[in-house]
């Protein structure tokens, strides 16, 4: 499942729950400062980007606000995790970046 923005985040976190299956996602944020991307993972991605504008992730926290501009859910944690890996390589971020120019 792959979605840009957080217009339908809720509505597919509930459907997955109403079908009893744990999504793990992994998620694009972006810096409302200089427009960069952080990529991470969480199973609970609402709660993890209140955490993040809450300034209780060291990584982020000189950066807020964060808005989220894209997530992929995957049924497996360990393919969300290879996946978070991945789009954290500059190639993959650049082509993430890309892709996102003008929906964000």
């Amino acid at each position: 499942m792959v979605r840009q923005g957080s217009v339908s985040l809720a509505r597919d976190l509930a459907q997955a729950r109403q079908n009893q299956k744990f999504m793990y996602c992994i998620y694009a944020l972006k810096n409302q400062k200089n427009n960069d991307l952080y990529i991470g993972y969480s199973g609970d991605i609402k709660s993890r980007l209140k955490f993040h504008n809450q300034g209780k992730v060291k990584s982020t926290k000189p950066y807020r606000p964060w808005m989220l501009v894209y997530y992929e859910a995957y049924k497996n944690k360990n393919d969300a995790r290879k996946r978070e890996y991945q789009l954290k390589k500059h190639y993959y971020k650049d082509e993430l970046k890309k892709r996102l120019k003008n929906s964000s």
